[in-house]
């Protein structure tokens, strides 16, 4: 969709800037906005006051709370799920630490009130999804820790970074434990297809359509999501992430539709 914008705006000089992004990501992204013998100025990842520590205990909970009571100034915690920032912030709360919560299923107000809780330190605790992201840059975070996992390497870069941005002591914190690896090995399995499992998905739709590969398609069709992996027995988590990637190169296009949530109420 950017390619369009040399085409409308051909002598406007473009800046990208990016925060964590690999090689190839950078290497995309000068060549779908058509910049032509661009210049990269880029940093290198390590910041020399921010310490990086990883440990291995049966107790989150309880190695959270002697974190907390050493670290009196802003914290943000990240978990996995947004179930979670609220069971954590209330645990919290209960044991007479201040803190709010984030994540992506807030309305609008309720964001912000909880961002500004945190940033305004009548809160000095975040837990939050990675929803909880873009435009944060409060310069005195001292810590951020990681109840969980973090989903990629370059998340955690980019997560851990948001401590120290005064150029003062932090810390990144992860607080891990033999299930994790094991939840996460899982979820990687599961939710993640190989190159092998998308060309068979990619070949299946086809078929369910009666579409000849190479055939030009200007038609819309009706997806049943569930009925389509039931009738193959593909994982619907995996179906999920190849028809986002085959929607990203382009492969096929993806209604908006697809992304609305449904609503149950129980009376």
């Amino acid at each position: 969709d950017l390619d369009i914008l040399k085409e409308l705006q051909p002598n406007v000089p473009f800046i990208a800037l990016t925060a964590t992004a690999t090689k190839k990501v950078i290497t995309d992204i000068g060549k779908h906005l058509g910049m032509v013998n661009q210049k990269i100025f880029s940093k290198s990842f390590v910041r020399e006051n921010l310490a990086y520590q990883v440990f291995k205990v049966n107790d989150k909970l309880g190695r959270l709370e002697r974190i907390l009571k050493k670290i009196t100034a802003p914290i943000i915690i990240y978990v996995s799920s947004r179930k979670k920032t609220k069971e954590i912030s209330n645990y919290l709360n209960a044991q007479d630490f201040k803190s709010t919560y984030y994540h992506g299923g807030l309305t609008s107000i309720e964001k912000q009130t909880a961002f500004d809780k945190w940033f305004s330190e009548e809160c000095l605790i975040m837990v939050a999804t990675n929803a909880f992201g873009m435009g944060i840059d409060k310069p005195n975070v001292r810590a951020v820790i990681h109840l969980n996992l973090p989903s990629s390497l370059e998340n955690y870069t980019q997560e851990a970074g948001r401590a120290g941005r005064d150029g003062k002591k932090a810390f990144s914190v992860v607080l891990t434990n033999e299930n994790d690896f094991r939840s996460y090995d899982d979820n990687q399995t599961n939710k993640f297809p190989s190159i092998k499992e998308i060309k068979i998905v990619h070949q299946k739709l086809y078929q369910n359509f009666q579409i000849a590969k190479g055939e030009k398609i200007e038609e819309k069709f009706n997806f049943d999501f569930i009925s389509f992996c039931n009738k193959y027995n593909f994982n619907t988590k995996k179906v999920n992430t190849t028809l986002r990637l085959l929607s990203n190169y382009n492969i096929l296009s993806i209604s908006d539709n697809y992304n609305q949530k449904s609503s149950v109420q129980f009376l």
